[in-house]
């Protein structure tokens, strides 16, 4: 099974548990999946209650992906340390999916650092082509405010100008009982490298 698809196996099970089932408790344990050292999940249901959920509508879509770095130019052979942020404006999260890409002619990925997330569960995948794929969780009642999500540490390893651009399939998923989808914006970065 290649990385890819494994990624996306991993994904829909995970959303399957936590966000159909949002009441639920998690147990954790460590576990290889296809390469990854990642956390094992099993789902414990909790009591049912009386409320009954209702998805977020489309047009009610509050949360925001953002990059962040502290300075726009670099030199070459410096480290720059980009902090990966998750604005749920206002609607609960718990889990986010971030595929952003980067300029491979000019940066180099050296880490990705979950040490000050505000999230539990994490996932990541990268390739050749400089895409970055970061499934990041967090059981119920998911995330309420902005949350730092990773720090993402590339080497610039060439002089122009480097971007990094959230792609499409970048997702936040509502703690809603539904999956329901409420990314509503994302941004770009410029970097430039200048001597």
């Amino acid at each position: 099974m290649n990385s890819i698809h494994s990624s996306k196996t991993l994904f829909l099970l995970i959303t399957s548990f936590l966000l159909l089932h949002p009441q639920g408790q998690l147990a954790l344990a460590e576990q290889s999946f296809d390469g990854y050292q990642i956390n094992e999940i099993t789902f414990h249901d909790s009591s049912v209650s009386g409320e009954i959920l209702e998805p977020v509508l489309a047009a009610e879509r509050t949360a925001s992906l953002l990059l962040e770095t502290a300075s726009s130019t670099f030199s070459q052979d410096e480290l720059v340390s980009t902090t990966l942020y998750l604005d749920p404006g206002g609607t609960p999260v718990n889990l986010v999916n971030s595929v952003f890409t980067y300029t491979t002619s000019t940066l180099a990925l050296v880490g990705i650092d979950y040490s000050e997330s505000g999230f539990s569960i994490f996932l990541n995948n990268q390739d050749a082509t400089g895409t970055v794929s970061i499934t990041a969780l967090q059981p119920n009642p998911g995330v309420i405010a902005r949350t730092k999500v990773a720090k993402i540490i590339f080497k610039t390893i060439s002089l122009g100008t480097s971007t990094l651009e959230f792609i499409p399939d970048s997702r936040a998923f509502a703690n809603d009982g539904f999956g329901t989808d409420v990314l509503k914006q994302v941004n770009q970065v410029d970097l430039e490298t200048i001597f």
